[in-house]
């Protein structure tokens, strides 16, 4: 698939993000096709964005209805901060035709949708304000069960001690000579945290998921921007809380060296980033034909089953 330039979004990147990033381990052309348009906007990451914000105190933003329809459209282009006229009248008819001329496209809305969306586009501009990023949309029903996981992790006394003191911290550093950016989850007494919705949240298979994930390495990338923004950092934590009942809760801490390879692994994808910075290109896995043979454990003849 040959992508254009003009079909990525903030391509080439001003600034550096984790999300980004770490599909540079699968190759160049990954991180590349990663500023292509995607839909934020799932059920799975509402829930989970939801989750982080009311966890760490924060507040989302609710639709008391359902996700369709003109309310739902008003609301949510009102809360995006779209251009909008105000018209109150039935749609239809003259008024209605007349006022769809006057928009000239821009989004169409009613004083009871202004009335609906008012404490919502307030949330979002305190948010702006501090340079946080925009609070989750969600509806009635994903707010009740976000609540409940984010109820389970207030109530577990380590996940407090690790997401209390500042939270939603936005961090801009430079890292090898490149702007990079995020936002820290918490950071209470030197330590960097992040809050993790997990599936599983069983200690026996978390570490397996969090390294496959990449989550040490993306702690060490919040470690070197808390550093650089002049915090001192002794530790780096995970709260992982699973997405259903009864909503498990389990605290990790980094070890000196698991922090030690996501060191090695972070400088090993940045110093990948920029030497295609330079060449201008972005390959993929590789260039050339590649030998497809058993692995060497497969070539051991085991004949047991036919020992007399």
């Amino acid at each position: 698939m040959i992508v254009r330039d003009e079909e990525l979004v903030g391509w080439p990147p001003e600034r550096i993000h984790f999300s980004r990033l770490k599909n540079i381990a699968q190759s160049p052309a990954h991180f590349r096709t990663g500023y292509l348009p995607e839909d934020d906007d799932t059920p799975a990451r509402r829930f989970g964005s939801a989750v982080h914000v009311l966890a760490l105190g924060g507040e989302v933003v609710r639709f008391e209805g359902e996700r369709k329809g003109n309310p739902w459209a008003a609301f949510k282009g009102l809360v995006a901060g779209e251009e909008h006229v105000i018209f109150d009248g039935p749609h239809r008819g003259k008024a209605w035709a007349a006022a769809k001329k006057e928009a000239e496209g821009r989004l169409i809305v009613s004083s009871d949708d202004l009335e609906a969306a008012r404490v919502a586009v307030e949330v979002q501009s305190r948010r702006r304000a501090a340079g946080r990023y925009l609070a989750p949309v969600v509806t009635s029903s994903e707010y009740e069960r976000a609540k409940r996981c984010a109820d389970a992790v207030r109530a577990n006394e380590d996940a407090v001690a690790l997401l209390n003191g500042p939270t939603e911290v936005p961090l801009r550093w430079r890292f090898l000579e490149r702007d990079c950016g995020g936002q820290l989850d918490a950071m209470p007494r030197r330590i960097v945290s992040d809050l993790k919705t997990v599936t599983c949240a069983d200690p026996d298979w978390f570490p397996r998921h969090a390294l496959k994930m990449y989550y040490h390495v993306q702690l060490e990338w919040y470690r070197v921007g808390a550093v650089e923004n002049g915090h001192l950092v002794d530790d780096c934590a995970i709260v992982a809380v699973e997405t259903k009942p009864p909503f498990a809760v389990t605290c990790f801490v980094l070890t000196a060296r698991v922090l030690e390879a996501a060191r090695r692994q972070l400088r090993l994808w940045m110093e990948r980033l920029l030497a295609c910075e330079r060449a201008g290109t972005w390959p993929e896995y590789v260039q050339s034909r590649v030998e497809l043979d058993l692995p060497e454990e497969d070539l051991v003849l085991d004949f047991t089953d036919y020992a007399a």
